[in-house]
């Protein structure tokens, strides 16, 4: 197709780069990307569900994701697009961010969230000892 606006040819750009597929535009494909794109969907998200079908096709031991999910009627269908679009998203903000700091792992310095320390035992002292501090600052204040 002749004249192919920008932000369709961005698309199909992104499909063809992340498949690593070669296709034409064509009045269907046209039709579908002019869907996707007044979704408001982007060639990132184009490539992160392709990415993501690319996986899953990697994983899969029964035979439900094959090679043929990647072809563009199957990945560039604007519902189902959007669909695998928005629970990406999703699962990326569920993602527990990482804390950037370092800290020592045995003998290695790493950079993601260091463990929790382990809870401390309260003894039976501990507890009485903190409820006499209570009861002695209860005192004091209605006094």
């Amino acid at each position: 197709m002749r004249d192919t606006p920008p932000e369709l040819q961005a698309l199909l750009n992104a499909y063809c780069e992340a498949t690593e597929m070669t296709v034409t535009m064509s009045l269907m494909r046209a039709q579908m990307l002019t869907d996707i794109h007044s979704r408001g969907l982007t060639a990132e998200d184009i490539t992160a569900v392709i990415i993501e079908l690319k996986r899953r096709i990697k994983q899969d031991t029964r035979g439900f994701y094959t090679s043929n999910m990647l072809e563009f009627r199957n990945v560039m269908e604007p519902d189902k697009l959007e669909e695998r679009a928005a629970r990406l998203r999703q699962e990326q903000k569920r993602k527990v961010k990482v804390q950037d700091t370092p800290h020592q792992r045995g003998q290695f310095t790493v950079l993601d969230k260091p463990e929790s320390p382990e809870p401390t035992m309260l003894d039976r002292s501990m507890i009485a000892d903190s409820i006499r501090s209570i009861a002695t600052n209860l005192e004091r204040k209605q006094a």
